[in-house]
């Protein structure tokens, strides 16, 4: 297979897509991010979405849809819908919009020529709020690029306006993320 080849959205290659389905079936725990320290900000979101009538979520990048499943019983969302190609059971996209779109730990892993356009496929499907999560000073040794919280800023900024951005530690001796909360442009 030729490594140029890509999927017809555009987010991916084909290559990249093949490296996470081995990942995702030769580690039990690769997806499988549970995410707590999203809790606040998910319930906030889903109030200034829509209070306590219908918010919907989608979980763009979902992995095994752990964190989807650890979130439903809180109530925050009257329907959950998750996406990742490289999962059979969530490898279709849902048609949105929705109230609500996570992208967790996707920006920061999806090839760097494909950034933008899963960037331009998550705002088209963010009625009111997306969320992104990104690594910034990754594990030693790891595969993941070492960018500041500012360098997320600035991109996602050019397409959804930052409403928030916190930098997380999540109880990972080292690893910080940068949190961003963002609107659509109206």
């Amino acid at each position: 297979m030729n490594s140029k080849q890509i999927n017809s959205s555009g987010t991916f290659s084909l290559d990249h897509l093949e490296h996470q389905r081995r990942a995702h079936a030769t580690s039990e725990g690769y997806g499988r991010h549970h995410h707590y320290y999203l809790d606040a900000t998910l319930r906030e979101v889903a109030t200034r979405a829509g209070g306590s009538g219908e918010v919907t979520w989608l979980d763009y990048g979902c992995g095994k849809g752990t964190f989807m499943e650890r979130v439903r019983p809180l109530g925050l969302f009257s329907a959950v819908a998750g996406y990742d190609p490289a999962v059979p059971e969530f490898a279709v996209l849902p048609t949105g919009p929705f109230d609500v779109v996570t992208c967790l730990d996707v920006l920061d892993t999806v090839e760097p020529q494909f950034r933008e356009a899963v960037l331009r496929d998550i705002a088209g499907l963010t009625l009111h709020f997306a969320v992104f999560d990104c690594v910034t000073r990754p594990k030693r040794g790891g595969r993941l690029l070492r960018l500041a919280p500012g360098f997320w800023t600035k991109f996602v900024g050019r397409i959804l306006d930052v409403v928030e951005q916190r930098v997380e530690y999540a109880g990972m001796e080292g690893l910080e993320r940068v949190v961003l909360v963002t609107a659509p442009r109206r």
